[in-house]
């Protein structure tokens, strides 16, 4: 009995450790959500398909730590181009600061935070390398909670996936 209620203990922790991670729901569109993390460095993957206009709503996505980087991959029926992504916290501000939008619909792109990459930046285009097209921002994103990832402009049935890395 007493080991029952050890592992049942420990289950219970491991849950609240992780944020209850799999407390997400999809309102709009259709999306699965896997999480994991491991030594503090976690990753959450949505794979996705958008509805009728264009869109997806998942909301429940619990994220702890500072965002490293996000990476989106177009799917095989990809998306169209210059889709946004927005991923918003309990306030409704963006924490991905609009470097989410305008999404490529045949490359994988990424956004990297809180590390400056060298080169020369564009003074028009905010957090993009003008040598690499890298997007980046130079400060640490700190997340905390429940957050609601919106994809809008996909087009009709579309695929893609993104992937959100986090550090505790």
């Amino acid at each position: 009995m007493k080991t029952k209620l050890g592992i049942a203990v420990t289950a219970l922790a491991l849950i609240a450790m992780c944020g209850g991670a799999f407390a997400y729901e999809v309102t709009t569109g259709t999306a699965t959500v896997g999480q994991a993390e491991r030594y503090g460095n976690g990753v959450t993957t949505v794979a996705w398909t958008s509805n009728a206009s264009g869109g997806v709503v998942v909301t429940g996505i619990n994220l702890f730590g500072t965002i490293t980087k996000i990476v989106t991959d177009p799917g095989a029926t990809a998306p169209s181009d210059n889709y946004d992504i927005a991923l918003t916290d309990e306030n409704g501000s963006d924490v991905l600061l609009g470097t989410g939008n305008n999404r490529d619909k045949t490359n994988t792109e990424s956004v990297v935070f809180g590390l400056a990459t060298s080169g020369v930046f564009s003074t028009t285009t905010l957090y993009q390398d003008v040598n690499t097209n890298e997007r980046f921002v130079p400060w640490p994103v700190y997340v905390y909670g429940s957050h609601t990832l919106t994809i809008s402009s996909a087009g009709d049935t579309k695929k893609g996936t993104i992937r959100i890395y986090t550090k505790r």
